[in-house]
């Protein structure tokens, strides 16, 4: 998905914070099962609109260049968002007539939806279409890319290129139970870590037992892909991979104790949605890793 700001306001995008009121913000062109997923505005939510990358485009009339960027904070006060907002240089120029022939690839319903200041939220991938209309060149523009992107989407990126399908949607899964179940969200985590592993394993013929917990399956993926601290003489390398060691124990221990796969009492802890999403973004970032690694 990606966040289009529109404004009638010819300096708007040379300042760092906007504001958009009622309808205007992610409701008047944006689908109706997504509006309904962002309209609380929650942490959740706000959460996720930050993730997605931004086009900032200028009214047709104005006949001005669209910027891209990220969003850095939501806040709400009644009716009005507050988005501050971080804008990046880029060497393309993103015309307006640019945008307006890449409208239906970017979910624009019409002519007036770019003539009207509003926010909306698109389901589209908005990289991948600046791609495909050579506006991003993603060999030469790389670490724009990886701004515009967020680590986060990144690494989901690298899951996509080298992971499985099975992998992909149980990822895509997992972040979607973030919020509303936390704890299959760390129980999901846990497995893609064992998933991603028993893949590495796999393909390079290293046999493991079905019975093998995550630490064990960890051991013998980081064994063969020599990121075992004993590998290393560089003491800063030793402490990350040895850091990771913990970070995926730690993980496996967390899922026993707060995720769902086992039966849970009367008295069970709930797990906080900052630990759901810190498993996940701990086991995203590990997996990511070993798959680029292993296909090196």
């Amino acid at each position: 998905m990606y966040n289009l700001f529109v404004t009638a306001d010819d300096e708007q995008w040379k300042r760092t914070v906007c504001e958009y009121e009622g309808s205007r913000a992610i409701e008047e062109y944006t689908e109706s099962t997504i509006w309904e997923k962002f309209k609380r505005f929650d942490k959740g939510a706000i959460d996720e609109l930050k993730s997605f990358p931004c086009l900032f485009v200028y009214e047709g009339k104005l006949n001005k260049d669209a910027r891209l960027g990220r969003i850095k904070s939501i806040k709400k006060n009644g009716i009005t968002l507050r988005i501050e907002y971080e804008l990046f240089d880029f060497n393309q120029r993103i015309s307006f007539a640019k945008i307006k022939k890449l409208k239906l690839e970017l979910n624009i319903s019409d002519d007036w939806e770019l003539e009207r200041t509003q926010w909306s939220v698109k389901d589209v991938d908005l990289i991948s279409v600046l791609i495909t209309a050579e506006i991003i060149d993603e060999n030469i523009d790389r670490d724009f890319l990886v701004k515009l992107r967020g680590e986060v989407a990144v690494r989901a990126e690298i899951l996509k290129i080298y992971g499985e399908k099975d992998i992909v949607k149980f990822h895509e899964k997992i972040l979607g139970r973030v919020v509303d179940d936390p704890e299959g969200a760390i129980t999901g985590a846990c497995s893609l870590l064992e998933s991603v592993c028993k893949q590495v394993l796999d393909k390079r013929s290293v046999s493991y037992d079905r019975k093998d917990d995550l630490s064990m399956l960890y051991r013998k993926t980081a064994k063969e892909l020599k990121l075992a601290p004993t590998d290393h003489s560089e003491e800063a390398v030793k402490q990350i991979f040895g850091g990771c060691v913990s970070v995926v124990q730690g993980i496996g221990t967390l899922r026993n104790s707060l995720g769902d796969a086992h039966g849970r009492g009367l008295n069970a802890i709930k797990p906080d949605v900052l630990h759901a999403r810190l498993a996940i973004n701990l086991a995203t970032a590990i997996s990511s890793y070993l798959l680029e690694l292993s296909n090196k």
